[in-house]
Parts: C-alpha cells; structure tokens; sequence
C-alpha cells in the first residue's frame, strides 16, 4: 500500500474521525477573546493612570523651574544660576535624575535666565505594550530688564505732618524708598527728582534761574504757575511767570513760610543716594497743601521737553552726567516713568499778599518774618480750594494720559482726601491708604512694583 492510500484508509478510519471531531470542536475559542480585551482593558485604564502621573509630574517640574528662573534672575541673587534652579527643584521633590539646562545672560541693565529639564519616568501599565518609561519635559525662562527708570516723587512738608509722629515716620519711610530704588546695580539708569513741598514748592535756585522768571527777592526760589499749567505735564523756560511771595504764615505751627526755604528745595534728577538722604532729612514743615504745585514740578522734571533744561543742569553739575538725553520721549520701550504723591492732607486754597503790600524791597524783608494769616487785612486768594482740586484732577489726568504711571499715598488721611487721591492714581492699585508705620509698607510697596520680575516665555 502506497503512501496515499495509507492515508486515504486512516482518514475514513476510527482515528480520522477522532482528528475531524477535534478540528471541528470551537469549546475554549471564547476564553482567548475575553483574555484579549481584558488585556486591553488593562492597557487602557492603567495607560490613563500613567498619563495622569505623567501630567501631575510634568506640572510639578514646570511650577518649579518657573520659580526657580525667576529667583535666579533677580538682581538680587547672589548664587549661581544653575544652583538656584537646582536648588527649587530639589526642594518641590522633582526626581534627582532630572537633566537641567540653565543658560544666564547678564549685562549691565539686564539678567535673562533660560532653562530647561527633563526626565523619565518609569510606568506601571504601559510597559505591557513596550512603553516602559515616559519623559517628563518643561521649559521656563525670566528676566529682570533694569529699565531706564525716571522717578518724581512728591511729599507734603505741611505743618500737619507734626502730629502724631507723621513727619518723622514719613522721612525714615522715603529714606528706605531711595534705599531700595537706588543700588549698585540700579542707580546707573534710574533717576529720582524729590519734590518736597508746602503751599508751594521750592524748585531751587538752579533750575529757577533757566524760567523766564522776575527774581524780586532772594528768600526763596517758587514758581507762581497759572491756571492753565495744570493742563499739562510741562513748562516751557521761556513762559513767563511771577516769583511767587515769600511769607510766613499759621503762627500756630511756627515759622513756617509758604514758599519752601533752600532746605527743602526740589532735588532735580539725582542717583546720588546721600544727597537724596540729606534732603529728606533736612526737610522742614512749610505753608498749606498745595499737592497740585508739588506734582506739578514732578511732572516738569519727567517731560521730555525739560531735556535741554536738564543738559543745562548737567553742565553746571546739578545732574549727573549719566543722564544725558533725559526724560526720555514718552512711550518709548526703555524708559519707565514714574511719579508718586505723599500727602496726609485735604488739598488747600492758595493765599498772598495784595500787590500794593509787597511792591517794595522794605515790604518783602517785612513779611519774610511776620506772619500773614487768613485774618490780616492784607491778604488775598490766590486760588479757592475747589480750583486747587480741579488743578489737581486735570494735571492727574493729563499726566497718566502721557503714560506716567502714577502712585499715591494718602497718610490719616479722611474719605475726601482718599477718594481725590485714588482718582488721581493710574488705578485703584495704585492708591495706598495707610496709618501710622504703615507707611512704610505702601512706600516698599512701590518701590518693589517698579523692579518687577516677570516671566517671559
């Protein structure tokens, strides 16, 4: 019997049944399926389960390096940049075997700090279909740019200022503001003019003597602005104006004259953080409120059409030589302009003497030291108080208009004088109401505003 028809005799035999039985049989072909899809069951939940680990651990190493580049870009930071980074990782618990790459850029008016990290991270699930590990990736960067920083900052000198302990609060305030404002590393491009002022503001002799202003006596150096100045920020020298009367007035307070003697003149432009210091703490208590003459010098010293004044002052050695080509034009993407208002008082009336009792030399050495009150039949109004506030309000506006971000400081101050204050600053942020040493906080409050770190990915 040959080959095929041995086969052919086993296949109609008992054993060929056997094999026909066992191929035809399906019992068990349902098990493969179920272990199939509950494999795939298992892949899918479990892979979620990965992904979601992956997602928190991913947000996780991403808030700590965002932290850590903004630490180590701060002027501030002393340490290195890489160990800064590192540092904030270790300390959010992020895996030792992260892979970190910080890159730090400095110059001298800005530090950039770019990193990245990665690292993997084993799966639980996934690796059923080969996936064993997935990377966990992210990407920060900051910088602290050192802006060119124009500063103008006015604070009330009036004799209110002598109660509850406001003046001296206020000066140790402003001394820790030039402090944090002007460092090694910021004093190059920021400039601070300080603006003390009374019932009106003393702009010294320097920068008086480029108006277009009739000296009449040698008391004091103030500035009678008219109605219409407070319409905009500037002044032009050649605007002629009249000195403004020197007078002391409120025997109550003592002798305080109206105009700001030298003691408490404006310090124009000024990095110098000693001179600034002792301004402040020579500065003593003179005349009424007239915050709309205060901001109103402040706001001169920031336009960039006192640019030529400031090239004069800087040839007479009134402002450092590094400030050349300021203000700055406004707008511009390297300069940042600034003006802040202290004051614990409601906005005044303006006073002086009639013109028929100060046209001569004898009757201004006489009022220079005598008092004019509200009752001596030689005085006069300048200005009313409603017209003193709208001066204000329209030199506010027409200053945050040209991009002055301005703050202000409202020292126990009532609810009129607050709501005036708040509406003149850039926004309701930008007003502080404080009490007592609190001053202090509003005061460290803008200076850390102004040096802002951001982020800037």
């Amino acid at each position: 019997m040959n080959n095929v028809a041995f086969l052919r005799a086993t296949a109609r035999g008992p054993l060929g049944r056997q094999i026909r039985l066992f191929a035809s049989d399906e019992d068990g072909s349902i098990l493969m399926f179920v272990v199939v899809l509950f494999l795939m069951m298992v892949v899918a939940s479990g892979g979620a389960v990965d992904f979601m680990r992956h997602e928190m651990e991913r947000a996780r190493l991403q808030d700590s390096l965002d932290r850590g580049v903004l630490a180590a870009a701060a002027f501030s930071q002393d340490l290195e940049a890489e160990d800064t980074v590192r540092a904030y990782l270790v300390s959010s618990r992020v895996p030792g075997n992260v892979n970190l790459s910080v890159l730090p850029n400095e110059d001298a008016f800005s530090r950039r700090v770019d990193a990245r990290a990665n690292y993997s991270l084993r799966t639980f699930f996934l690796r059923i279909i080969g996936i064993n590990d997935l990377t966990v990736a992210a990407i920060s960067s900051a910088e602290q740019a050192r802006n060119n920083i124009e500063i103008s900052v006015a604070l009330d000198i009036t004799p209110s200022m002598s109660v509850n302990n406001k003046m001296a609060n206020m000066k140790a305030a402003a001394h820790d503001f030039i402090d944090t404002i002007l460092t090694e590393d910021t004093k190059e491009v920021t400039s601070v003019t300080l603006v003390p002022f009374g019932g009106q503001t003393n702009p010294g002799e320097a920068v008086f003597d480029h108006f277009n202003v009739a000296r009449v006596h040698d008391y004091s150096t103030c500035v009678a602005f008219v109605d219409g100045d407070f319409d905009t920020v500037g002044l032009s020298t050649a605007a002629a104006r009249n000195q403004s009367q020197h007078f002391l007035f409120d025997s109550n307070a003592g002798p305080t004259s109206w105009c700001p003697d030298d003691g408490a003149a404006m310090v124009p432009l000024s990095n110098d953080a000693d001179a600034l210091h002792q301004r402040i703490t020579d500065m003593g208590m003179h005349g009424w409120t007239g915050i709309q003459n205060g901001l109103k010098w402040g706001t001169i010293m920031l336009d960039p059409a006192s640019r030529d004044l400031v090239t004069d002052l800087i040839s007479e050695g009134e402002v450092p030589a590094e400030f050349a080509g300021r203000p700055a034009a406004w707008n511009t993407d390297d300069t940042l302009k600034f003006a802040v208002i202290m004051t614990d008082g409601e906005i005044t009336q303006q006073y002086g003497i009639r013109a028929s009792d100060y046209d001569t030399p004898a009757e201004r050495d006489y009022w220079a030291t005598h008092y004019l009150t509200s009752r001596s039949a030689q005085i006069v109004q300048l200005t009313s108080q409603p017209r003193a506030l709208d001066q204000l309000l329209r030199l506010c506006a027409a200053s945050k208009a040209q991009g002055i971000v301005l703050f202000t400081i409202g020292f126990e101050v009532n609810d009129t004088t607050a709501n005036t204050l708040q509406t003149c600053a850039s926004s309701a942020g930008h007003f502080y109401r404080v009490e007592g040493i609190e001053i202090s906080s509003a005061f460290d409050s803008i200076a850390r505003t102004i040096q802002t770190v951001r982020l800037v990915q």
